[in-house]
């Protein structure tokens, strides 16, 4: 491990995914309710906050079908 480097738990990197996955979501609710209220016009940024909040959480799920994945397959392991 390089010098410098922090020491953060496996179950603190993914809180910390998901809470950005979190924020995305946030962010991207708030911009579509002012779209609707009228309060912004900003459609643009409005689609691609949507987008990335998509994405994120898209990319959270196949992460999470992964770690399922090899739990199970430890599980499944003969000793």
């Amino acid at each position: 491990m390089e010098k410098g480097a922090n020491n953060l738990s496996f179950s603190q990197v993914l809180n910390g995914a998901i809470k950005s996955v979190d924020q995305l979501q946030h962010v991207a609710s708030e911009k579509q309710t002012a779209m609707d209220m009228g309060i912004s016009d900003d459609l643009t940024g409005t689609m691609l906050a949507s987008q990335k909040a998509s994405v994120a959480f898209s990319a959270m799920v196949q992460v999470r079908n992964k770690l399922t994945s090899a739990l199970d397959d430890v599980m499944n392991t003969a000793l």
